[in-house]
């Protein structure tokens, strides 16, 4: 619903514009507001003690631990550019933007019992968070007159904080918590469209593919396996891609 609106929006802006063809070029600054989908897996790989136990445990564990999310949520942010407008009708332009972002997935606790000791059960949580965002991108574009349309190619530096949690009832508690800052490659097309004056309005789609994060559990005092008597371990690979439509306005110098 949120993208939703926020398409029939952009529908009434670019309905403003003009027919003709415009001047792209020079500085310009602006604001904007993203919707915001995504995609993570927590994968959950166990080594130490765990190698102890028994296949059918080790498959269980692995397959349990994991966090398959899916962060979602609105962003807001400012950006600033330049346009170069070329013959031919081609614009090329370089831009450079913050956002600030309340995309997540709480991921809900998951109870499952091993098929191998029926009366254990491990409850575990995980959850994923953007926080905010930079970005470095160049647009190419072609103006067709109303409609400057163009794509996106960049790269985001994002800002996320991950966390798991682990209990069974036989009092095995361990636990992540961890802040890191991916980078990876966004793509993407929009349209711009003068609305009057120095004011643009544009919509966009972006898709970002995120480097990896990794990190391993920790025992949670109070736990009844703990070394120097065991050691089990659990590391977490995490993967991280975006979907966003965003509507923006910019001023033009």
């Amino acid at each position: 619903m949120k993208k939703a609106s926020m398409l029939a929006a952009a529908a009434m802006l670019f309905g403003a514009g003009s027919a003709s063809a415009q001047d792209w070029s020079g500085f310009y600054v602006g604001g904007n507001l993203s919707s915001n989908s995504g995609e993570s897996l927590q994968n959950a790989t166990v080594s130490g003690t765990w190698t102890s136990e028994s296949q059918a445990l080790r498959d269980f564990v692995n397959s349990h631990y994991d966090g398959d999310l899916e962060p979602e949520g609105m962003g807001y942010g400012v950006q600033a550019g330049y346009n170069w407008q070329m013959s031919g009708g081609f614009v090329l332009g370089a831009e450079l933007g913050y956002s600030l972002y309340d995309v997540d997935d709480g991921g809900a606790a998951r109870a499952g019992t091993p098929a191998a000791f029926p009366a254990l059960t491990y409850t575990v949580t995980n959850t994923t968070e953007i926080e905010s965002a930079w970005n470095a991108r160049a647009n190419v574009g072609y103006d067709f007159g109303p409609v400057l349309g163009y794509a996106v190619l960049g790269y985001t530096w994002a800002d996320t904080n991950s966390a798991v949690s682990i209990v069974s009832n036989g009092n095995y508690r361990k636990a992540a918590s961890v802040s890191d800052q991916v980078g990876g490659f966004t793509w993407g097309l929009g349209g711009a469209m003068r609305l009057g004056g120095p004011w643009s309005a544009r919509l966009e789609y972006t898709h970002t593919e995120f480097d990896d994060t990794t990190f391993t559990t920790a025992y949670v005092a109070g736990s009844s396996f703990a070394p120097p008597g065991a050691n089990y371990i659990e590391t977490y690979t995490q993967d991280l891609s975006t979907d966003a439509i965003q509507l923006g306005v910019n001023f033009h110098f």
